[in-house]
């Protein structure tokens, strides 16, 4: 494990993020990384559902963190790969659609 990937799973602790002992591939995989964002995003709403602000804005700058040094670094070079080496307009589709939305969220 390079050091960007101990940095991500760094993160993940600090979200309160497991990933399962089974899971065969390195933490800052595309999927993992898709699935913490999903957890901050939806953890962000609850609390702020719940009144609980302070824990939201915890939340979301660990959002804006990972979104910054992680997986918005790197996303765009992802789908610009997908999109010059993939076999269908399904994957290319879906790699543009994963950029556009971490770009949006980073925003």
């Amino acid at each position: 494990m390079q050091d960007s990937t101990l940095a991500v799973a760094d993160l993940y602790r600090q979200g309160g993020f497991d990933i399962s002992d089974d899971f065969g591939d390195l933490p800052d995989h595309l999927a993992v990384e898709l699935e913490f964002l999903y957890v901050l995003l939806f953890t962000s709403r609850q609390t702020r559902s719940d009144g609980d602000m302070g824990t939201a804005k915890t939340i979301d700058a660990l959002n804006q963190r990972f979104l910054r040094e992680h997986l918005g670094a790197w996303v765009g070079a992802f789908a610009a790969a997908t999109d010059s080496s993939a076999q269908t307009t399904f994957c290319r589709e879906l790699a543009a659609l994963t950029e556009r939305f971490v770009q949006q969220e980073a925003s």
